[in-house]
């Protein structure tokens, strides 16, 4: 038994020395580098800096003095400004006709007719424009009118794409207009239409 004691004495002052030492290393050693994250700060713009939300100006005058003169009812200065944009640039000439369309979508189908009948005898190449006047022939149920514009896309533009497509709408509007000449029994007026056709396009078989 005492020798047990003994052995366990023993054990508890070789226990507290090497606490002691050990603690003394620890007070020795450099602090740990610290692993808190440290928030920059960006300072507020100037309000000098551009504002990349806002889009670059740079919209030419002509533009909005197209707009101005579509809403006053003068066409003719309208296409006179396309004309201007196309002798500058074709980007300034692709948007003075994006515009104009967008302008004629306000307008009435009267006023917007006048509108498209002189920009298109002078750009009769723009395919967009021909479309639109061509529905707004069928809107005021002037159902021959509209297939005018129609062959002018199949003869003139050279794409093959718009050509077929407006073939297959021309189609359609000479079904409608033969069919309904012939209920009525307007044989004079449908052989008139026949005639009109074959000079609108010669090689069509039809």
């Amino acid at each position: 038994m005492n020798r047990t004691r003994l052995a366990r004495t023993l054990l508890l002052l070789v226990a507290l020395a090497i606490g002691w030492v050990g603690r003394g290393i620890w007070d020795t050693m450099p602090e740990a580098p610290s692993t808190s994250v440290t928030v920059e700060v960006v300072p507020e713009r100037s309000s000098e800096a551009p504002d990349l939300a806002t889009p670059p100006r740079g919209v030419p005058e002509e533009i909005e003095g197209l707009a101005l003169a579509i809403r006053a009812r003068d066409y003719a200065r309208a296409v006179d400004l396309i004309e201007t944009l196309e002798a500058r640039s074709e980007l300034e000439f692709h948007m003075g006709k994006l515009r104009l369309l967008a302008e004629a979508e306000r307008l009435s189908v009267s006023e917007a007719l006048e509108l498209l009948q002189i920009y298109t005898e002078l750009y009769h190449r723009d395919v967009p424009a021909l479309w639109v006047l061509s529905a707004l022939y069928q809107r005021n149920g002037r159902m021959r009118e509209a297939l005018a514009p129609l062959y002018v896309i199949v003869r003139e533009t050279g794409d093959a794409a718009e050509g077929e497509r407006s073939r297959q709408r021309i189609k359609l509007l000479v079904d409608a207009i033969a069919q309904g000449l012939a209920q009525r029994g307007e044989l004079g007026s449908l052989k008139e239409f026949g005639e009109k056709l074959i000079e609108l396009d010669p090689h069509d078989e039809r």
